[in-house]
């Protein structure tokens, strides 16, 4: 029968059909709440919208038909013609497998029902266009036009990230019911990875007994779960026991009549299979070499996934945002730091990982290649809506690159290169790179000032180097420990403001390293608990919690009006506070950003 690894390979058989229709739904989605502005605007188009998606689930439902069909042809006879090699089995008995497991293949892609599947993705889908135009419809009476505006640019970054769900079901946790959504792809690909499985099992018992054999060999996997290392990688008999145990009850192996049979071979998440064997056949165990035990190799993997899914999840919800005419460049940014993420991850462990290149795809390409990508036909309101919403992004771009007009008039004097760096010396013990100094002097002269405000207004900054940041990286400005430096873009808008940020982050790592806290806590984390203690404080200053409407409003505020950015620094608090208080110091105060600056003024212990 096939490997682990061909099994979760063939499972993924039908993501490009699977892919291009759940596109087509976001994208009517999408179009659907960027059409309308009031809640009866939305009742009015459900019907319109709903026969929409139901159009695109008669087009596609064929299409996965004739996709799960190819999928289980290909996995069943590939499985078939391994199974008779390894039983020996005669050219014509061969024959006679092949075209059994044929019939299983049919017999299962009838089974899979794709025709209620691509109804089911329609009908969620219009539910939740409901549903999320039911919250922006409270948003407009709470907050205005403008923060409708924000919460449909929000509307449509969620739903394209988390894709369509293929169905729900009430799952009771603690005697606690919860209702679980699961998305259209995790649903398929469980779902032909389970039929998969349980066919090439069949077949391959089906070929040991055609062929006589009666020993089979259970693999090894990496991420083997405790309650199945004890029957893994290990030979067993077919019928009765002797030399070896037996095989069906060992491992808890029996279709459909086994009540334990979830926590047999074969069950929920279990990766293992097992082939006919004779004696003198190699066994291989995937961990055997390598270092690592199997806990660890576990959670390795696992981290591995949860990587391959934000990848997939921020593609779909880029193509998706692109196609309404939504600004992408966060979450293209979010991609290149989650691929980077996972390369660094393979890249630590090549012992038990491998790049899995088509785990991370989502059928952009072949939509690209036919011309296909992106294409959504917009009615004129909701086209004037993208319209609206690019006016609004454009504007807020352009109030984000107009430069603060600081005053200093000591570095304002400083007329070179080699003065900048004398002053950042002398004043700061602060050592100027060459890279920093080939910037131009004005950028020089904003950064310096920057730094000796965030000094002026908080003393001692832990900062050794100053240096530009590397070319073609996407952030304009950076701060990193051990030793201290900031990074300076030379295509950065304000470097009075971005180099401000940075210090406000040098800041935060002494005034960390001063307290108690420091030596106990590991990692990156340890110049930030100074930081955490402030933003804390603040929120108690103001009344809020880090859930109150009031402090999420006036996050999207300190992130440019940026729902998207504010949703995905909400949790790194030395981010939070850095923003506020460049803000507070650029012109831009609010309450809680004098909060944040008063606070932060304060060492904690």
């Amino acid at each position: 029968m096939l490997e682990p690894e061909e099994i979760e390979t063939a499972a993924g058989g039908m993501d490009s059909e699977l892919e291009d229709y759940q596109r087509e739904l976001l994208t009517i989605e999408a179009a659907g709440l960027l059409a309308a502005s009031t809640l009866a605007g939305y009742h009015a188009a459900r019907d319109r919208i709903t026969r929409q998606m139901m159009t695109a689930a008669a087009k596609h439902a064929p299409r996965l038909r004739k996709a799960a069909a190819r999928t289980y042809s290909q996995a069943l006879r590939y499985s078939a013609v391994e199974d008779a090699e390894a039983a020996r089995m005669s050219e014509s008995v061969r024959q006679y497998h092949v075209a059994e497991a044929r019939m299983r293949a049919e017999q299962a892609a009838e089974a899979f029902r794709a025709e209620p599947l691509a109804r089911e993705m329609a009908r969620s889908a219009s539910n939740d266009m409901m549903r999320r135009a039911t919250g922006l419809a409270v948003a407009r009476a709470s907050s205005g036009a403008a923060g409708y505006e924000r919460a449909v640019a929000s509307a449509v970054a969620d739903l394209s990230a988390r894709g369509v769900t293929a169905f729900t079901y009430t799952r009771v946790v603690d005697g606690i019911p919860r209702t679980v959504r699961m998305s259209a792809d995790a649903y398929v690909r469980q779902r032909l990875l389970t039929d998969i499985k349980r066919e090439t099992y069949e077949s391959t018992l089906s070929a040991a007994g055609i062929s006589g054999a009666n020993l089979v060999a259970v693999s090894c996997t990496i991420t083997c779960r405790d309650t199945h290392a004890p029957w893994e990688g290990r030979i067993y008999q077919l019928n009765g026991s002797g030399k070896y145990p037996n095989f069906y009850e060992r491992t808890m192996y029996v279709y459909g009549t086994n009540p334990n049979w979830t926590e047999g071979l074969g069950g929920y998440n279990c990766n293992h299979s097992f082939r006919i064997w004779h004696p003198g056949i190699k066994r291989d165990d995937p961990l055997k070499d390598t270092g690592y035990t199997r806990h660890e190799a576990a959670e390795i993997v696992g981290r591995q996934r949860t990587l391959e899914r934000g990848i997939r999840a921020s593609k779909r919800q880029r193509e998706v945002m692109r196609a309404n005419g939504l600004d992408t460049s966060i979450v293209g940014a979010r991609l290149r730091r989650q691929t980077a993420a996972l390369n660094q991850l393979i890249a630590d462990h090549p012992q038990i990982l491998r790049r899995e290149i088509w785990r991370e795809r989502t059928g952009e390409a072949i939509r690209r290649a036919q011309g296909t990508e992106g294409v959504v036909h917009l009615n004129a309101t909701a086209a004037a809506e993208v319209r609206r919403q690019a006016a609004i992004t454009q504007a807020a771009r352009a109030a984000k690159r107009k430069p603060y007009e600081w005053t200093n008039p000591a570095v304002s004097a400083l007329s070179k290169p080699e003065d900048v760096a004398r002053y950042l010396s002398s004043n700061f013990g602060i050592e100027a790179r060459e890279s920093f100094q080939a910037l131009p002097l004005d950028t020089q002269r904003a950064s310096t000032a920057g730094i000796a405000r965030a000094a002026e207004l908080y003393g001692e900054i832990d900062v050794t180097y100053i240096k530009a940041m590397a070319k073609n990286h996407e952030k304009i400005g950076a701060y990193t420990t051990t030793p201290g430096t900031i990074h300076i873009a030379e295509n950065a808008d304000d470097a009075y403001a971005v180099s401000l940020h940075e210090a406000i982050h040098a800041a935060d790592a002494y005034k960390s390293s001063k307290m108690r806290e420091f030596a106990s806590t590991s990692g990156i984390r340890a110049y930030n608990i100074h930081s955490k203690k402030v933003l804390a404080a603040a929120l108690k200053d103001m009344g809020w919690r880090s859930n109150s409407r009031g402090y999420i409003n006036e996050l999207t505020r300190i992130f440019g009006n940026n729902p998207m950015l504010a949703n995905e620094y909400k949790n790194k608090h030395w981010e939070v506070i850095a923003h506020a208080i460049e803000r507070n110091e650029t012109g831009r105060s609010s309450e809680f950003t004098k909060a944040v600056a008063r606070r932060f003024a304060e060492q904690w212990h």
